[in-house]
C-alpha cells in the first residue's frame, strides 16, 4: 500500500515502502519499570504454508506480476513473493528516536520473519543494526523478537545474543513432520529443539509456539506432539488451534471437502474423526477454563525479561535464585499442560462420562491456581528489586548532577 486511504500499489511500483514512516505511539508498555515499544521493520514472509494469509497474498503478487510481463530480474528487484525489510538506517533511527526521547529500553520486534533465510545475511542484518543504534548513541539495547525454528543457528543465536536478544519466540510449527508436509512447512524438531536449548544456555527468555490442532489431526498426531513437548524444560508453551482465513489454500481445501463452517468473521472446520472433534472441545475448554490461554506461560516468560534486563540495566545479580525458582516453576508448569491433556485424550479414548472431564478441569484448575499464587511471589519479588535498583540508580544520577554543576558553578554552591 501506498497509503491508508490510497489504492493498492502495483506489485512492481519502483515507489520506497511506506514503512520508513515511524508508527504513532500513545502508550508503552512497562519491562523492569522502564518503557517497552514494538517495532515493526518488515512485511511478508518467505514461507508458503497453506494456513497463511501471507501465502495468499504471494500468490496474488505472483498473478499481478505475471499480468504485468514483468522479467525475472523485474520480479527480483521488486522482491516479488518475498518478504519486504525496511532500511536498516530508518530502523534504527526510529530505535534512536524512542530510546532518546521516550526513555525506550525494550524493543519487541513483531515481524512474522525479520531476519533472513540465509545466515550470513541475518548475521549481516544484526551487525548492520548493533552498529547502527551504537552509532546514534543507543546503549545497552535489549530486543525480542519472533523466529522460526527451522531457521535458526548457532551463529545466528550467538550474534542476536551479542547485539542485545532477551527474548525469542519461537514457532516450532508442528508435532510431527508428516503434518509440516500437509501444509508446505518444514519441520525438523532436531534442530529446533538443539535451537531452543542453545537460547535458553545464552539466557534467552524463550517461549515456544505449537499447533497443537488442525482440520487433519488425528489422535496418533495429538500424542506424537505431547511427546515432542517433553523434551521442552526451559521454554514458555502456547499450543494453539489452527485458524481458517479467508482464501488460504487451507480455506479453498476445506470449503472442496464440505469441511467448512462460519462465516467471513470466523471461519472453523468439521472434524472427520469425532474423537478429535471432542479432544478438540475438551483442549479449548482447558486452555480457556483452567489454563486461561496459557496466561500464566506468558506471566514467566515477562518475569525471565524483567530480571534480563534488571541484570543488563543494573547488573542486578541478587535475583539469580528466582531465575532458578522460576525455572522450577516452567518446567512444573510445562508438566502440568502435558500430564492434563494426556489424560484428556484418555478420556476421549475411553470414557464418555462427562463427571471425567469436570474433574479433570478442576484438577487442572486448582494446580494452575497454586502455580499462580508461587509465580505471583516472584512477581513481586522482582518488582521490588527492581524498584530497589531503580532507586540506587537515581540517587547515583543525582550525585553525579550535584558533583556536574558544583564543578561547572562553584560560586553557586555558596549561596
Amino acid at each position: 500500500m501506498r497509503g491508508v486511504e490510497e489504492i493498492p500499489a502495483p506489485v512492481g511500483d519502483p515507489l520506497p515502502l511506506p514503512l520508513q514512516i515511524f508508527a504513532s505511539r500513545d502508550h508503552f508498555s512497562k519491562i523492569a519499570g522502564f518503557n517497552g515499544a514494538q517495532i515493526n521493520a518488515s512485511r511478508g514472509c518467505n514461507g508458503s504454508c497453506t494456513y497463511c494469509n501471507y501465502s495468499t497474498l504471494k500468490r496474488l503478487e505472483y498473478r499481478e506480476a505475471k499480468e504485468l510481463k514483468m522479467s525475472i530480474t523485474a520480479k527480483k528487484n521488486c522482491n516479488i513473493g518475498r518478504s519486504k525489510i525496511r532500511n536498516v538506517n530508518t530502523v534504527c533511527d526510529e530505535i534512536s528516536q524512542l530510546w532518546h526521547e521516550q526513555k525506550v529500553r525494550y524493543f519487541s520486534f513483531i515481524d512474522k520473519q525479520l531476519l533472513p533465510d540465509n545466515q550470513n545475511s541475518a548475521i549481516d542484518f544484526l551487525d548492520s543494526l548493533k552498529s547502527g543504534i551504537e552509532t546514534r548513541g543507543v546503549k545497552n539495547f535489549r530486543y525480542g523478537l519472533i523466529l522460526r525454528g527451522e531457521n535458526l543457528t548457532e551463529k545466528i543465536i550467538d550474534k542476536a545474543a551479542e547485539t542485545g536478544l532477551v527474548n525469542c519466540f519461537v514457532n516450532i510449527g508442528f508435532g510431527t513432520q508428516d503434518e509440516g508436509l500437509l501444509f508446505k512447512r518444514k519441520i525438523d524438531h532436531e534442530i529446533i529443539l538443539k535451537m531452543i536449548n542453545h537460547l535458553n544456555n545464552m539466557g534467552v527468555a524463550t517461549e515456544a509456539k505449537l499447533i497443537f490442532i488442525h482440520p487433519y489431526s488425528t489422535l496418533n498426531s495429538i500424542k506424537k506432539a505431547l511427546l515432542l513437548l517433553k523434551f521442552i524444560n526451559h521454554t514458555s508453551l502456547e499450543l494453539t488451534s489452527m485458524r481458517v482465513l479467508y482464501k488460504t489454500t487451507l480455506y479453498n481445501n476445506l470449503k472442496r471437502e464440505g469441511r467448512l463452517i462460519g462465516n467471513p468473521f470466523g471461519y472453523s472446520y468439521i472434524f472427520e474423526d469425532k474423537q478429535v472433534e471432542r479432544f478438540s472441545k475438551i483442549f479449548s475448554k482447558l486452555r480457556d477454563d483452567a489454563f486461561k490461554n496459557f496466561a500464566l506461560s506468558s506471566k514467566i516468560k515477562n518475569l525471565f525479561i524483567n530480571i534480563a534486563m534488571g541484570q543488563t540495566l543494573f547488573g542486578d545479580k541478587k535475583v539469580k535464585w528466582i531465575e532458578l525458582e522460576l525455572k522450577i516453576l516452567q518446567k512444573n508448569l510445562n508438566r502440568l499442560y502435558i500430564d492434563v491433556f494426556e489424560e484428556a485424550l484418555n478420556i476421549v479414548q475411553n470414557s464418555s462420562e462427562e463427571k471425567e472431564l469436570e474433574k479433570l478441569i478442576y484438577f487442572a484448575k486448582c494446580k494452575s491456581g497454586n502455580l499462580l499464587s508461587k509465580i505471583q511471589e516472584l512477581e513481586l519479588l522482582v518488582e521490588h528489586s527492581v524498584n530497589k535498583q531503580q532507586e540506587k540508580s537515581n540517587e547515583l544520577l543525582i550525585k553525579n548532577y550535584s558533583f556536574v554543576s558544583t564543578y561547572k558553578n562553584p560560586v553557586v554552591n555558596n549561596f
